[in-house]
């Protein structure tokens, strides 16, 4: 765990903040024409999801969280959570559903994704942008005139 400037936190920096991890969506710097400048962010809980405004000083350190970003490997999936294999130690991580969202549609076995980790638990899935899938069944008489 680090500190980091609240000037310096960008969109997408991680911290945390009374225990709980958040990602920075949006920062913005206000200096009104009497008392000190002061930060505002945007914040999104990691883990709950919920969305806070938080307002610090100009110049105050905040906490960073020490995430890492592991290129993964799809193998299969079981009951609800879906396994994942690192590729550099081979280790195998089960994530849920639920992380996963809308993704787990496009996931294909063997497919390769960037897992983000915290404290050796998955906090994150970013898929490939590009992807290649096979269309297998269509609608043979589609209505007239949709495009």
């Amino acid at each position: 765990m680090g500190a980091i400037d609240a000037n310096a936190c960008r969109p997408g920096t991680k911290l945390l903040l009374d225990g709980e991890l958040y990602t920075v969506l949006e920062r913005a710097h206000h200096k009104p024409g009497k008392g000190g400048a002061f930060v505002r962010f945007k914040l999104k809980g990691i883990v709950t999801g919920k969305v806070i405004d938080h307002t610090v000083r100009a110049g105050t350190k905040m906490d960073t969280a020490d995430v890492s970003t592991q290129t993964m490997q799809y193998l299969y999936q079981d009951g609800a959570n879906y396994v994942f294999m690192d590729l550099e130690s081979y280790e195998q991580v089960m994530i849920s559903a639920e992380l996963l969202g809308f993704a787990a549609r496009f996931l294909s076995e063997n497919a390769e994704a960037d897992v983000t980790m915290y404290e050796e638990r998955p906090i994150g899935v970013q898929l490939p942008q590009k992807m290649v899938f096979e269309i297998v069944d269509t609608i043979e008489n589609p209505a007239k005139g949709n495009t």
